[in-house]
C-alpha cells in the first residue's frame, strides 16, 4: 500500500463541500464508498454533482433536486473533458484520504468507556472526589455530626490532537442526557470506579496542519464528566 499520494486538490476542492467529512457508505464486499458523482449543465454551468450525500446513494434526479436544494456541489467547469478529469482526480483524492493514507493511532489502555465505547486515551486529565452531606454541624464540644450521603467522582478530560472521524466518535458517545461512564478510580487507583454520568459544555478548537504538503485537520476538545 502507498501513502506517497499528494493532495493537490485540498479539503473544499473546487466545490463547496467538506471532503474530510464525506460519511460513506459501505458496500456489499465490506468495502467503502465517499466519492460518486457526475457531471451535468444547470443554468449554462457544467457542474459535477455528488451521487453519495450523508451516507446514501443518490439517483442522478435526487441529486440534481438535493443540489437545487442546498446549493452543495464539487467543482464548476468550462467543458465536460474538463469536469470528468477533475471527477478522475477527486476519486482518487478520496481513495487516498479514506482508505490508503496512513490515519493516526490512538491508545485506549487508560479504561474510560462510556456505553461500552472505549474513549481514546486523553492528553491529560483531572479528577475531583467529593463527598456529599445533607446536613452538617458541630456540637459544643466541637464534634462534627455529618449526615454523608454519597461520593461523586467528576472527570474532566481533554484530547490535544484528533482527526475527524475519531472527534465525530467521542462526541456521539455523549450525546446523551445520561451515559454509563467506567474511569480508573482516583481514589486508589488501583481499580475502575462506574456510575452514571453526563457531561458539560463541550470545548475545543481546530488547527491545520501540512504534513509532507497532505491538508489534514486536527481537532482538541475537552469535556467534564459529571456524576448524577
Amino acid at each position: 500500500m502507498s501513502y506517497s499520494y499528494v493532495d493537490t486538490i485540498g479539503r473544499w476542492g473546487r466545490g463547496n463541500i467538506d471532503l474530510n467529512a464525506r460519511i460513506p457508505v459501505l458496500n456489499p464486499d465490506d468495502s467503502i464508498s465517499t466519492e460518486r458523482s457526475f457531471s451535468t449543465e444547470i443554468d449554462g454551468e457544467k457542474v459535477l454533482l455528488p451521487a453519495i450525500v450523508d451516507g446514501q446513494v443518490l439517483s442522478e434526479s435526487d441529486a440534481i433536486d438535493h443540489y437545487i436544494a442546498t446549493g452543495e456541489y464539487l467543482g464548476k467547469f468550462s467543458s465536460v473533458v474538463e469536469a470528468n478529469e477533475y471527477a478522475q482526480m477527486l476519486h482518487e483524492r478520496q481513495q487516498w484520504f479514506y482508505v490508503e493514507r496512513r490515519p493516526m493511532s490512538y491508545n485506549d489502555v487508560m479504561g474510560f468507556v462510556v456505553n461500552g465505547f472505549r474513549l481514546p486515551d486523553p492528553s491529560d486529565f483531572t479528577y475531583q472526589v467529593g463527598d456529599l452531606d445533607t446536613s452538617g454541624n458541630r456540637d459544643a464540644t466541637g464534634l462534627l455530626h455529618r449526615a454523608y450521603v454519597a461520593t461523586k467522582i467528576n472527570f474532566e478530560l481533554s484530547w490535544n490532537s484528533l482527526e475527524w472521524e475519531k472527534l465525530q466518535q467521542i462526541l456521539a458517545a455523549v450525546n446523551t442526557p445520561k451515559f454509563t461512564l467506567t474511569a480508573p478510580d482516583p481514589r486508589s487507583f488501583l481499580d475502575t470506579y462506574t456510575g452514571d454520568y453526563y457531561v458539560g459544555d463541550r470545548t475545543g478548537n481546530m488547527k491545520y496542519f501540512l504534513v509532507n504538503k497532505d491538508d489534514v485537520s486536527q481537532f482538541s476538545l475537552k469535556m467534564k464528566f459529571i456524576e448524577y
